[in-house]
């Protein structure tokens, strides 16, 4: 699965937190979720973002990745695709 920003208006980063802007809302994200929209700049697998989480706070308690994302794709600050990023096996 490769991971997009959603229909992000705006983002205010404040220390380890940020306020994230949608179409219809606003959302304060704390420090694990505000660096998955940073390390969205670009689309990324999710285990490439999982990979990169790791090395930020360490490895995250069993099934609690899973939860992060699929609460920020439910919010809309996140979207899915079923599709392989150029240059992945």
């Amino acid at each position: 699965m490769v991971l997009v920003r959603g229909d992000i208006v705006d983002v205010l980063a404040e220390d380890d937190e940020c306020l994230v802007l949608l179409q219809d809302r606003c959302l304060r994200l704390t420090a694990v979720a505000a660096a998955v929209v940073e390390l969205l700049d670009r689309p990324r697998t999710s285990v490439d973002l999982q990979t990169h989480l790791e090395v930020k706070f360490g490895r995250a308690p069993v099934g609690r990745f899973d939860e992060i994302v699929t609460d920020l794709l439910r919010q809309g600050v996140l979207h899915a695709r079923d599709q392989v990023l150029s240059g992945d096996p």
